[in-house]
């Protein structure tokens, strides 16, 4: 019995989910499953740039987006995107695309039905550059 004692403590700590930290971010996948609100850290390559609700720009992890999937993007408010234009960044697109970047904020998930979409649309919300860190 002394034999299995001693691993119960280890057992429950392997259940235990590993925060991520500046050393290890989320990725795209894993940010989904973070808790509605919850402030995380995220590493996503760029391979689209979009327009989120109007005025705000998107970063995807995707290339092209599927509307029968669980989407996630980095979203840039107005107010970030005046920062980057104050700091010379004026082509989003081109700045961004193909790089990696690590960025920390809140997520949200929106479900999101009509004629071709289902799934719930998770966002990663950016008011200030500040919350980015460029990886390569």
């Amino acid at each position: 019995m002394l034999t299995v004692l001693w691993m119960i403590p280890l057992i429950a700590a392997m259940g235990e989910p590993v925060p991520p930290t500046a050393e290890r971010p989320l990725g795209p996948e894993a940010a989904m499953r973070a808790t509605n609100g919850a402030t995380v850290a995220v590493e996503l390559q760029v391979l689209a740039v979009g327009t989120y609700a109007g005025k705000a720009v998107a970063l995807d992890y995707r290339a092209t987006r599927d509307d029968k999937q669980n989407q996630f993007v980095v979203v840039l408010s107005e107010k970030a995107q005046a920062q980057l234009k104050r700091v010379g960044v004026h082509d989003l697109d081109r700045h961004f695309r193909g790089k990696r970047v690590r960025v920390t904020g809140p997520v949200t998930g929106e479900v999101f039905t009509g004629l071709n979409q289902t799934g719930t649309y998770f966002c990663l919300h950016v008011d200030d550059i500040g919350q980015f860190e460029q990886v390569d």
